[in-house]
């Protein structure tokens, strides 16, 4: 009998114990990463494909950017093709290569990066083969468990599909080899990028955005001014100069605005309230 009742004790240990770590998974779920609400651009990846995602919940639309395998990529000082980024991404431990083909390819904003298996068979859509999750840390299993649930939740009217190199912006060259590859004049873009990826939102909001560099790297200040006009916000002006890499915010209620947000989270700074002398609300130094 005692056997038995020490059995059923730790039969009823267990359980609780599953209970407690079932809803603090739920409790997590809900709290932490994307909350499937806000507007967010993904760089999805499968083997050597690769697609730049613009999901827009309260528009309920999404737009598909596919990028070829043999697409040229900027990946810090050097060039990459983008079917390599994935296997690069895993050498370096970091997602910062996958990254680029969103800030440095089409110069928008990335919020992260979600991974599925390879599935290899051309024809087929990576939204059929979401179910087939590979390796993920935490946070973004579950993100990418939000994405399938908004993705699933649109028709197709909805998403808008485009292949990079079937653009006017893309050409074909060869490298020292004779294999040809995709290059993309991202600049030329520029206005149909501002469409697809823009946010209403931080549109609506209004806010003016001045940018100091203090990289002392030539138009890195242009670039940024590109990749934050493309999804909505308004940049009036651009200058170079010196300070400490961070974001100013003139007034205290501009501080809890999702404009102010989503530059904090896309650049990795805190902004702090501050007075400058630049005609605008928010003022970003980057180095």
């Amino acid at each position: 009998m005692r056997k038995s009742s020490n059995l059923w004790k730790i039969v009823v240990c267990i359980g609780l114990l599953l209970t407690v770590v079932c809803l603090l998974f739920t409790v997590y779920f809900w709290l932490f990463g994307w909350n499937g609400k806000d507007p967010v651009n993904i760089v999805v990846t499968s083997g050597e494909k690769v697609w730049v995602l613009g999901v827009r919940p309260e528009e309920k639309k999404l737009v598909e950017i596919s990028i070829p395998g043999n697409t040229i990529v900027p990946v810090g000082n050097g060039k990459w093709q983008a079917g390599s980024l994935r296997r690069l991404s895993r050498l370096e431990k970091s997602v910062g290569p996958l990254k680029s083909v969103g800030w440095e390819l089409l110069e928008v904003p990335v919020d992260f990066v979600a991974e599925i298996s390879d599935f290899g068979k051309e024809n087929i859509s990576y939204f059929s083969q979401f179910q087939l999750l590979n390796k993920f840390n935490f946070v973004s299993l579950l993100d990418t468990v939000k994405l399938i649930k908004y993705i699933n939740s649109l028709n197709e009217n909805q998403i808008l599909k485009i292949n990079i190199g079937e653009t006017m912006a893309a050409r074909i060259v060869a490298d020292p080899a004779g294999t040809e590859l995709v290059e993309i004049d991202s600049e030329s873009l520029s206005l149909q990028l501002s469409e697809w990826f823009r946010i209403e939102s931080l549109r609506n909001e209004g806010l003016a955005v001045a940018i100091i560099n203090a990289s002392g790297k030539n138009k890195a200040g242009n670039k940024l001014a590109r990749q934050l006009e493309h999804v909505g916000l308004r940049v009036v002006s651009v200058s170079s100069g010196e300070g400490t890499p961070g974001i100013k915010v003139k007034q205290k209620s501009t501080t809890n605005s999702e404009t102010v947000r989503k530059i904090s989270d896309w650049l990795n700074l805190k902004p702090i309230l501050a007075d400058f002398d630049a005609r605008a609300d928010i003022l970003i130094v980057v180095k």
